[in-house]
């Protein structure tokens, strides 16, 4: 099993000494440390064009109206390109990103309380994106300051455990509901949060998801455990049965919900439904995806030497 601490003290040793061409450009990426120590990871183009598609899949779900403006408190790898006042403004939602979307504006979290608060009153992003643990500070001072976000429609939260009282907080304040996934940055989606039942659905074709526990053994019903991942697409840096270190109670009941097959469970305090088909929408999404793949690793040679860290 693969832990932190293995990734910062071996983060040379882990990467792959030859990537494939065909899977793109090669950046490094930092983990917020939400869930522990922060590490580093490199991670290819196939891996983030995967992603993409897992975000986009987050927002259809969602019934996300990508045209208006998306907004974002989060770790930057250059904080002083999102710093406060300003913050940083894009003319879209990400790039590469595969629909046409409205703009993004994204304030870096070393930003104060008050000065996030202040800066989502003039940046007026009709989305928001963050931590639970960021959400819940300037929800408290716009009620505490009366402050209205008459722009904000819903929040979209990320990485770490979404306690019920930080939801309680947002829809006190803001009036809006909170959408959640579970992700990281050095593993990309593991889970993201149905609209309807509000369970979590584990995204099975980007992450092999285990739930093992304290003798390394799958979980029982009702046990608590540990949730080990494997990202299935990263080349340029495999983390092989990585521990994210979050503790669940797995409740293994298979259950159909429409045309997917699904085992419910309880991520941290959270259900999780760990999907073992998928619906016609996530087919097609995928399909436009491989096709996109397709389309771009055909254009590229067979292989490439791993970038220089130089």
């Amino acid at each position: 099993m693969l832990t932190r601490t293995d990734i910062q003290e071996n983060f040379e040793t882990l990467q792959s000494e030859y990537v494939p061409k065909s899977h793109g450009r090669l950046n490094e990426v930092f983990s917020s440390g939400s869930t522990g120590m922060p590490v580093r990871v490199v991670k290819s183009g196939l891996a983030q064009v995967f992603w993409l598609a897992v975000t986009a899949r987050f927002h259809l779900w969602n019934g996300d109206d990508m045209g208006l403006k998306y907004g974002a408190i989060k770790t930057q790898k250059n904080a002083e390109t999102a710093k406060y006042p300003q913050g940083l403004r894009s003319r879209e939602w990400g790039a590469g990103f595969p629909f046409a979307t409205g703009p993004a504006v994204i304030l870096n979290l070393n930003a104060k309380t008050d000065e996030q608060a202040e800066w989502l009153s003039r940046a007026k992003p009709n989305y928001l994106l963050s931590y639970p643990s960021i959400l819940e500070a300037p929800a408290k001072h716009c009620l505490h300051k009366v402050i209205e976000l008459p722009s904000l429609s819903r929040v979209h939260s990320m990485s770490e455990v979404l306690r019920p009282e930080v939801r309680h907080v947002c829809r006190e304040a803001w009036d809006i509901p909170i959408y959640d996934n579970y992700s990281t940055e050095e593993t990309g989606y593991i889970a993201l949060q149905c609209p309807q039942s509000k369970k979590f659905l584990v995204q099975p074709e980007v992450v092999h998801a285990e739930y093992l526990n304290d003798a390394g053994n799958d979980c029982s019903e009702g046990e608590v455990g540990n949730v080990i991942v494997t990202p299935m697409h990263n080349f340029a840096m495999p983390l092989v049965r990585y521990e994210v270190a979050i503790m669940p109670k797995w409740a293994a009941k298979p259950r159909a919900v429409g045309n997917i097959r699904l085992s419910t469970g309880c991520w941290g305090g959270r259900a999780i439904w760990c999907a073992c088909r998928t619906d016609k929408p996530t087919i097609r999404i995928i399909k436009i995806f491989s096709t996109a793949l397709i389309m771009w690793c055909s254009s590229r040679s067979s292989a490439a030497p791993r970038r220089s860290s130089g």
